[in-house]
């Protein structure tokens, strides 16, 4: 997603600032289908008039079985507003404690999601 963010630019975005960013977001959710915890990146996507229905999200989404250990990981994120910070955020992800902690584990599910966030 990083690689993709960098060399892949997107056309008709809208003119605003931060019409396409990077959101890293980790926890332990559950969506009505039980627990699990989630690792993702997701590229977000502004377009005409930045309105509900012009913002997409393109998710990459890790989820696992939690563990005492991921249990005791706080939930959060981190946001990447243009290029330029992309470096920075690379090092945010790789020396996240849910990188530590996750890098050498098998997925329960991966999941690839296309959608209108709004």
């Amino acid at each position: 997603m990083l690689r993709f963010y960098l060399d892949e630019s997107v056309d008709g975005l809208s003119n605003r600032e931060m019409a396409d960013m990077l959101l890293f977001q980790w926890g332990v959710f559950d969506w009505g289908q039980g627990e699990s915890f989630e690792f993702d990146i997701t590229r977000q996507l502004i377009y005409g008039d930045g309105e509900d229905g012009d913002i997409f999200q393109l998710s990459l989404t890790f989820r696992f079985v939690p563990t005492e250990e991921l249990n005791n990981l706080a939930s959060g994120n981190r946001w990447c507003a243009s290029r330029a910070e992309l470096e920075d955020f690379r090092h945010c992800v790789l020396r996240s404690s849910p990188y530590a902690s996750l890098n050498k584990e098998l997925a329960s599910s991966v999941d690839l999601h296309y959608g209108c966030a709004g």
